[in-house]
């Protein structure tokens, strides 16, 4: 399995935010509320976090993106944030990167939980 890179830290725990999967299928019917049923057991949630890094750990973050893990494309083992413990998750969408302050670097991932 591909490991995010301990050395890129915690995410900002103000940042963070998550999302169950959806596991309800929803039917209109002609009158009436719509019906309800589950259809399974496990799917992906979302989790979405914002990490602050230097340099060095931006530089690390742009190796470990675009050659460990082919630009996102694949999955990876990632430490959730709070319930500390290691969950398979893989990108949403490119991560955004702003300068947060002078040599720091944010970056806001979105990420898709799998079960």
């Amino acid at each position: 399995d591909i490991v995010f890179p301990s050395e890129l830290g915690s995410p900002l725990l103000s940042s963070w935010s998550e999302t169950p999967p959806n596991l309800v299928f929803r039917t209109s019917m002609e009158e009436g509320p719509q019906k309800t049923r589950r259809w399974g057991t496990a799917g992906s949630g979302k989790i979405n976090v914002t990490y602050n890094w230097s340099k060095e750990q931006r530089d690390l973050w742009k190796l470990f993106y675009n050659n460990t893990i082919a630009s996102g494309a694949l999955e990876f083992m990632w430490r959730h944030p709070i319930d500390d413990i290691d969950i398979k998750v893989r990108l949403q969408n490119v991560p955004s990167e702003t300068l947060a302050t002078y040599n720091r670097f944010s970056y806001n991932l979105e990420l898709e939980r799998l079960p």
